[in-house]
């Protein structure tokens, strides 16, 4: 899928593969930008266990300032609370959801999209090194995202509910990439 995403309309893509629409979701950010990383059920503590809160799906900046006025940040500190202390820091829904979410533990079902909801293009700007590069690299990944929604309006006719241009600071990501280690998840 990824290849022929490629090949037909030049997007790459990064891919989680796992026994979970969360795990997928989780490892596949893991080997970005353009490769996929299969997630297998003995390393699925683990790699949790590393993970800030704020990387739950669900767990926002409100609930996860509420988690670290607690001294809670990863997962493995999220995982000592009771379900009932979750539920009443965070609600029933929100709780209920993290206490099973940071188990590795989502029945959630996978259902197709027709059309996306977010738009985003990302440069980590690798081999620039002068402001003139960045700005025409800025320039054309402005030029990308702007020829997707004119497709995108052409073919559903609304606009992206979100748009997303993302700078990453190669020196900060090396840093966070050093930090979380390795869960055994593999790369391909």
């Amino acid at each position: 899928i990824r290849t022929e995403l490629f090949r037909k309309l030049g997007y790459t893509a990064s891919a989680g593969i796992s026994t979970s629409k969360l795990m997928a979701k989780l490892c596949g950010e893991v080997h970005k930008p353009n490769q996929q990383t299969t997630m297998l059920p003995a390393y699925t503590p683990d790699f949790l266990s590393a993970l800030r809160v704020r990387k739950l799906p669900g767990c926002g900046y409100a609930s996860s300032k509420k988690l670290h006025d607690l001294g809670i940040i990863y997962v493995t500190e999220l995982r000592e609370l009771s379900k009932q202390k979750l539920i009443s820091v965070l609600g029933e829904s929100i709780g209920s959801r993290l206490y099973m979410i940071c188990r590795g533990q989502d029945d959630s079902e996978v259902r197709p999209r027709e059309k996306e909801k977010t738009m985003s293009e990302e440069d980590s700007f690798l081999g620039s090194n002068n402001v003139v590069d960045v700005e025409s690299r800025i320039s054309r990944l402005l030029l990308g995202l702007i020829k997707r929604i004119d497709r995108r309006f052409q073919k559903h006719g609304e606009l992206p509910s979100l748009l997303r241009l993302t700078i990453r600071d190669r020196v900060a990501a090396k840093k966070n990439e050093q930090k979380s280690g390795y869960f055994g998840g593999r790369s391909s």
